[in-house]
């Protein structure tokens, strides 16, 4: 992982850079997508990794999901990480168009728009498929690609994210106003506490209302599902990475493979074990 971000032995750092302290730049922006901007107090000309790193969390989740980590990056390789919204999700606008090409669309206008030129890209599960996508559409913007716990394949999403799609609609009907009464609710459909909490982190009260609601689009990602499974089609198509990728899974991920299919030439494969 430390070639991937250009930073040989990132996690033996000398232990004044080690210390360096990072800080979050809040920005919502009202056209295109929300993020946060983590940067170190402190640059270190000699350690300054660039290009910088942009952070995409997975369905359901939000750019708040991934705070530790990127605060980590930020302070370990002293440089600037990118942790967005995508579509759909978190602070960021509702649109019915959902797939994977319109959301590597939206962070190559994010980067476009935010003057930068290239990046080192992190996705998990939803986001994974996004950055995948991205480096194949536009792998100029991309020095490297970082895929956690997903592949450029066709999975079945339908059976549990659209349980967990009903379970929220059904607090939502109920027209419930404590975080408490939605998680009895929504355990009737979510077994998982940890799930449940997870998927609650999406509740809100819109103002002026003592009625809580999800801030994600329901219909919109139920919708979408199907499409969310699949992968675009490049396999007929010259477009190819060739720049590093590395795609991460744990050891109990139904990823069992992790084939790259031939599309990302110059890739590494690793699990990780839960500790």
């Amino acid at each position: 992982m430390s070639g991937i971000l250009q930073r040989p032995g990132y996690l033996h750092l000398p232990l004044e850079f080690a210390r360096a302290e990072s800080q979050i730049k809040r920005a919502i922006i009202s056209r295109g997508l929300a993020y946060d901007l983590y940067e170190t107090q402190k640059t270190n000309r000699k350690y300054h990794a660039k290009p910088p790193i942009i952070f995409l969390h997975g369905l359901f989740g939000s750019r708040r999901n991934n705070q530790s980590v990127c605060k980590l990056l930020s302070r370990d390789l002293n440089t600037q990480v990118y942790a967005l919204d995508l579509r759909n999700h978190g602070d960021s606008f509702h649109h019915p168009d959902h797939d994977y090409n319109v959301m590597a669309d939206d962070v190559s206008t994010f980067m476009k728009d935010n003057g930068l030129k290239e990046a080192t890209v992190i996705g998990h599960s939803m986001g994974a498929k996004v950055a995948m996508t991205l480096a194949l559409r536009a792998p100029d913007l991309v020095a490297s690609l970082i895929s956690v716990d997903n592949a450029p394949v066709r999975k079945h999403n339908q059976d549990d994210f659209g349980q967990y799609i009903r379970g929220m609609a059904q607090v939502e009907a109920a027209s419930l106003t404590s975080r408490s009464q939605a998680d009895k609710v929504l355990e009737q459909f979510v077994p998982s506490p940890a799930v449940r909490q997870f998927l609650l982190g999406n509740l809100q009260r819109p103002q002026g209302s003592p009625k809580l609601k999800f801030r994600i689009p329901l219909n919109i990602l139920h919708g979408s599902l199907g499409v969310l499974g699949d992968f675009p089609d490049f396999a007929s198509t010259q477009q190819r990475f060739s720049k590093p990728a590395l795609f991460i899974r744990g050891n109990k991920s139904d990823y069992a493979s992790m084939l790259a299919t031939g599309l990302y030439r110059n890739s590494q494969r690793t699990s990780v074990k839960k500790s």
